[in-house]
């Protein structure tokens, strides 16, 4: 008796032809990932306004912040004192979190951010 085929399996007709014919089937074609415009956050700290040699202590709670298309961009609210007592507080995109984490390594642990 022979096999019902299921619909995970299905192939396109132009694919199926192919294959009858013995060609070689054709290349999967991934759909190209769309580049998502950052969403404008009020307070957002640029990697550009903080030098790590006078970074005292970070603090922070994650916050997710959505753009216009829906998507979901994880950052955090974060809160940086330096020498001499200055504050900078705002919310920051997790790439520029990996940033000062990896520029902090070895010199302060971020042990009081909440991922």
């Amino acid at each position: 008796m022979p096999r019902m085929g299921v619909m995970n399996e299905a192939i396109p007709e132009e694919q199926y032809e192919r294959i009858q014919r013995g060609l070689p089937p054709l290349p999967d074609t991934a759909p190209r990932p769309t580049d998502f415009e950052m969403p404008k956050v009020q307070g957002q700290i640029a990697r550009d306004k903080i030098k790590p040699d006078e970074v005292e202590k970070v603090s922070g709670v994650r916050r997710v912040v959505r753009n216009r298309e829906g998507v979901r961009f994880i950052g955090y609210d974060i809160s940086i004192t330096t020498k001499g007592d200055k504050v900078i507080s705002g919310w920051m995109g997790e790439s520029d979190l990996n940033w000062l984490r990896d520029n902090l390594r070895g010199r302060m642990e971020l042990d009081n951010i909440s991922y």
